[in-house]
């Protein structure tokens, strides 16, 4: 039908904070950005612990209309091997190596095209 349609998703970059404590792996950080930034993709490091957290926001337009997103949380892990070094010195576990890929899938809801986004972590 020649119509074009597009989509976009807003991805908020930040190296990261926080210590990472054993119990809560980093997710009470999550907790804190949530309330700080309003991207659908939240992108982050630091603490060299791989997380995926997925959460459904709900938000009201300009014109009032309530409507809810989907908002990933993605924590990317070392790019390193810490078997060694001032890691291990300190008495921290081995991290997980790796990223994460993210995929944008479209499909048509009712009238209306939806693209969401989803992650996959490499190694």
């Amino acid at each position: 039908n020649g119509h074009k349609t597009a989509a976009v998703h807003s991805l908020h970059y930040h190296h990261g904070y926080g210590g990472g404590g054993e119990v809560t792996r980093g997710l009470i950080d999550h907790s804190r950005t949530r309330g700080m930034y309003s991207a659908d993709i939240y992108v982050s490091g630091h603490i060299h612990r791989r997380n995926y957290d997925e959460n459904i926001i709900t938000m009201m337009s300009s014109r009032g209309i309530v409507h809810q997103r989907q908002q990933l949380f993605l924590r990317c892990a070392s790019y390193k091997a810490e078997t060694d070094g001032w890691h291990a010195e300190k008495g921290r576990a081995a991290r997980p190596i790796g990223g994460w890929w993210l995929q944008f899938k479209g499909f048509k809801d009712k009238n209306d095209w939806c693209v969401v986004p989803s992650a996959a972590a490499t190694s």
